[in-house]
């Protein structure tokens, strides 16, 4: 018996046998067929947000960032989306982008622990200590007891709180 193997020719087949790539872990697979399925339909907004996820785990960050970012244009009411865009302009050294994204999620998901803490490291990083402090209390607060911040949260918290608030001395005192 033979059989003939047809190349997929819709967007949907391209997404069935990315997701068949994904399963074998074969991710260069998957991103292929995301490609070509995202050629043939662009505005799949679930599509894009695979795709830069795929991307990012192969630490493709230009294009992991350009995926998630079109997601995101194409489901702007997605806090997950909006927090892994974040995350990509964060590694990728554009703070300004990813604290812009992190705020976005925040919006859509305000009691979004890990939006929070995300966004916390961000303007830590970019030097507005007094605004990471703010972001990382309300991290604190909205889950006290998660496994994803230090143990040694509280402490960090108090570090800051003192740091950021601390005042130079006046010109000629001790």
């Amino acid at each position: 018996v033979f059989l003939l193997e047809f190349a997929p020719a819709t967007a949907p087949e391209h997404i069935a046998r990315g997701r068949e790539f994904e399963q074998k872990h074969d991710l260069r697979g998957a991103i292929a067929e995301y490609r070509q399925a995202l050629a043939i339909s662009p505005k799949d907004a679930e599509t894009q947000y695979k795709l830069g996820m795929l991307l990012y785990a192969q630490g493709e960050l230009p294009g992991a960032v350009e995926a998630l970012a079109a997601a995101a244009r194409l489901a702007p009411d997605r806090p997950d989306i909006a927090l892994k865009l974040g995350l990509a302009r964060y590694v990728s050294g554009d703070l300004d982008g990813s604290i812009a994204a992190y705020r976005q999620a925040i919006r859509l998901r305000p009691n979004d622990a890990e939006a929070h803490n995300a966004l916390g490291d961000a303007l830590l990083k970019k030097g507005d200590r007094l605004a990471a402090l703010e972001e990382y209390r309300r991290a604190f607060e909205l889950a006290p007891n998660s496994s994803t911040f230090p143990a040694a949260y509280p402490q960090i918290l108090q570090e800051l709180r003192r740091s950021a608030t601390a005042r130079p001395a006046p010109p000629g005192s001790p």
